[in-house]
């Protein structure tokens, strides 16, 4: 019996050590976030430009829309909080936030293009009601 233990022990250390690098490789690790631009309408927008902020350090990284409006950026790291947004010719997505408690490493955000705003109108003044 204590045989049996002496060749066990080895097989439960290499196992427990096995799966604590598993948990520190996903905690330290990255991860590909991916998804498409689409329009107003639900159709790909080819040439926008998406834009990726790691909330902590402030650095940005941006990229641009294939034709099928596919975006994609490899090697995000796991421990951060970012935002993310797609524009093109003046129209903007809703920023979107990913968050470090997310711990998919492959996350699909498809991003929406809003339509142009309309300039609000130009209230009258004083003097122009007056006459």
């Amino acid at each position: 019996m204590t045989q049996r233990r002496q060749l066990l022990r080895p097989a439960v250390l290499v196992l427990a050590l096995a799966l604590c690098g598993a948990s520190a490789a996903a905690q330290g690790g990255t991860r590909v976030i991916k998804g498409q631009v689409l329009d107003e309408n639900g159709k790909p927008v080819a040439g926008a430009v998406v834009r990726l902020k790691d909330k902590t350090t402030k650095k940005e990284v941006s990229m641009t829309t294939n034709q099928n409006g596919r975006y994609q950026f490899n090697n995000v790291k796991l421990r951060s909080d970012y935002r993310i947004q797609a524009e093109k010719a003046g129209r903007r997505s809703r920023s979107r936030g990913i968050s470090q408690m997310d711990t998919r490493t492959e996350i699909f955000m498809h991003l929406r293009l809003q339509p142009p705003k309309e300039p609000a109108e130009k209230k009258p003044s004083k003097e122009e009601k007056d006459n």
